[in-house]
């Protein structure tokens, strides 16, 4: 019998991953690029959200699940687990897009199951850009993080888009935090937002020369996240 628990959950959807797959056909570059998505999200990413024990991680086709369980306690490790993901395929030239929510949920090896299933696939419909959007219920347990004393650094994971979304920052300051680079993968990743802009540039760069609208206008606003955060760092040198 489906037995449902209070979890954080995740779902996330890698763009562009339907064209990548039409190309491997032909292309020893796309399939080059294929086999290194499967390998992070199979077995790197895995290994890292399970070290501890306390999340859950499944992927088919282009989708990631994440979960853990006991969200008043353990919400900012569900953040800092997709940021860290996103991040790392970003730096790979993988836009993700995705939503986070927290409720009921049956998720026991490949089986997964339940009303925060649906909610966290509506939310990824609804972010609409590369961004991992966060729902109040969501955010409600985000602030309890910080009820208490000065913020921590990782407060700044979670940023107001203009259209009032919430969502996880990727090129804000992620040092601080041990990096999943540092358990499952050869791969640095920087902490810096500076050098992490630096490190995607070349594929925002590339994802901006589309000729489709709609996926150039998604590149678009990665760019906007990252010149903005790379101006704000150099106005306060």
């Amino acid at each position: 019998m489906v037995d449902y628990t209070e979890r954080s959950f995740a779902f996330l959807d890698v763009l562009g991953f339907s064209n990548l797959v039409v190309r491997s056909t032909d292309s020893k570059e796309a399939r080059e690029r294929l086999d290194k998505f499967i390998d992070v999200a199979d077995r790197l990413f895995p290994q890292w959200v399970t070290l501890g024990g306390l999340a859950k991680s499944n992927f088919f086709s282009d989708t990631i699940l994440v979960s853990i369980g006991t969200p008043e306690h353990y919400f900012v490790h569900l953040v800092r687990e997709v940021g860290m993901l996103a991040r790392y395929l970003l730096a790979h030239g993988f836009a993700t897009r995705g939503g986070i929510t927290v409720g009921p949920v049956f998720h026991e090896g490949r089986v997964v199951v339940g009303p925060a299933l649906i909610t966290a696939y509506e939310l990824e419909k609804r972010a609409v850009y590369p961004r991992v959007i966060l729902d109040d219920v969501a955010m409600e347990y985000w602030r309890t993080e910080f009820v208490e004393g000065t913020p921590p650094p990782y407060a700044g994971w979670i940023k107001q888009d203009r259209d009032g979304e919430y969502f996880i920052d990727l090129f804000t300051d992620w040092s601080g935090v041990r990096q999943m680079a540092d358990f499952v993968a050869e791969d640095r990743i920087p902490a810096e937002p500076k050098e992490f802009s630096k490190l995607v540039a070349a594929h925002i760069a590339e994802g901006r020369t589309s000729d489709i609208p709609s996926v150039r206008a998604k590149w678009e606003w990665l760019h906007s996240q990252s010149r903005d955060e790379s101006e704000t760092i150099a106005s306060a040198v």
